[in-house]
């Protein structure tokens, strides 16, 4: 996004071997896909943005995501 400089979240490296996404949602990929997609439609006080991922970059993301190890 231009200009962010967000420090807020945590290093992603590992990130497929959490059980929950912001601190609260179960860590599966239909979940993460909807996170990606509209995170204040999960959780409305979230501090994630919304990034403006369509559907299929939400898809593309959370399986990158789930990966990490």
């Amino acid at each position: 996004m231009p200009g962010a400089r967000g420090t807020l979240g945590p290093p992603l490296e590992g990130f497929g071997l959490h059980s929950y996404i912001a601190g609260e949602l179960p860590n599966r990929p239909d979940t993460l896909r909807r996170w990606i997609a509209d995170p204040a439609a999960l959780v409305p006080d979230t501090a994630m943005p919304d990034v403006g991922a369509g559907e299929a970059d939400a898809r593309d993301m959370a399986a990158y995501l789930g990966a990490l190890r």
